[in-house]
């Protein structure tokens, strides 16, 4: 009898220590999935602080800064642009819409709705939000607030028209991001922005314009000595036989010349039209070089058809030349500005 006591004791004991282990623990708490709902807050926010202890720098990280110290600076890589007073839109290549904001909005949700709109809608975008502390345009970032956001849309280019379905996801979109920050959206309608893009796309395919000329000789024009009468002539060598031109440092190269690989006698000098400014005196240039490559290297001028330039050549090009420029400027096309070389940049 007292052996059957003692086992129920030890039994008891055990069930007992078993409740209190399993009752005493504290369940796991269930990890959340990272979500940005329409909950969250795109207004400004106080940021929390944070205090970081330091950390002691490895041998590769102080490497790293030692060679930091003595990099110059790289100035092919990009640069943060000033900020600008007011959006750059031109009514001739592009359409925009504005999204003024009664509070702060954070840089992070701008960025975020501007990542979207660039993968939804079929057409360069271009985006700029209004910094709340300098009152001036600039590319939404991090870190920043802003009181109105501005998507610009492009109308057309070389490859490319904006199309109705285009252009109505633009509104449908824009639309949507104002509702979602309680504002309203200015936006163009579709129909004008289409008229206008259609005007723009013949404009462009009628002005795509390269005049050409040839230097020719009945011998072989040796690569070193034409790329040294080039050089001397003011061409900067791009690769193989390309060299270009441009009227001064930063301006867009808009004469280039060509060594023919098939006939080593003929070299081949283009002026693109529309992208070079009026006041330069393009086809006046092009025959001023075209001249000084012919004479270091015994070339003749010709028209591309072995027909030899004649001064009566000459003249009847600049006036077909000028009523070109005059046609550009009435289709809004001013030559060879900043718009109209990216539409036509080769």
């Amino acid at each position: 009898m007292d052996e059957y006591l003692w086992v129920f004791i030890v039994i008891a004991c055990l069930a007992i220590f078993g409740l209190i282990v399993v009752f005493g623990r504290k369940p796991k708490e269930a990890k959340p999935a990272f979500t940005l709902s329409t909950d969250d807050n795109p207004y400004e926010k106080e940021p929390e602080k944070r205090e970081v202890a330091p950390e002691a720098a490895t041998d590769a990280e102080l490497d790293f800064d030692m060679a930091n110290e003595v990099k110059e600076v790289d100035e092919t890589e990009p640069l943060e642009l000033p900020g600008l007073e007011v959006p750059p839109v031109n009514p001739v290549f592009s359409s925009a819409a504005y999204l003024p904001f009664d509070k702060p909005i954070a840089g992070e949700f701008l960025k975020s709705v501007a990542s979207h709109l660039a993968d939804t809608i079929p057409a360069p975008l271009t985006f700029y939000a209004k910094d709340t502390k300098e009152n001036l345009w600039f590319a939404p970032k991090e870190g920043a607030t802003y009181s109105a956001f501005a998507a610009v849309i492009a109308l057309a280019g070389k490859s490319f028209v904006l199309d109705e379905i285009a252009a109505s996801r633009f509104i449908a979109e824009l639309t949507q991001v104002a509702i979602r920050f309680e504002t309203e959206a200015e936006i163009e309608d579709a129909t004008a922005m289409v008229s206008r893009a259609r005007f723009l796309k013949a404009a462009i395919e009628a002005f795509d314009v390269e005049i050409a000329i040839a230097l020719q000789s009945p011998a072989i024009v040796p690569l070193r000595d034409y790329l040294d009468a080039a050089k001397a002539a003011g061409f900067t060598h791009k690769t193989g036989g390309v060299c270009v031109y441009a009227p001064a440092k930063g301006a867009y190269p808009y004469i280039k010349v060509t060594r023919d690989d098939e006939s080593l006698g003929s070299i081949m000098m283009t002026l693109d039209a529309p992208c070079a400014k009026v006041e330069s005196a393009p086809l006046t240039t092009l025959f001023t070089l075209a001249n000084d490559l012919a004479s270091r290297l015994k070339l003749t001028i010709t028209d591309g058809a072995s027909n030899e330039i004649t001064l009566s050549s000459i003249h009847d090009m600049s006036h077909q030349v000028e009523a070109f420029y005059a046609e550009m400027q009435k289709a809004g096309l001013v030559p060879g500005s900043v718009e109209v070389i990216r539409l036509f940049e080769r």
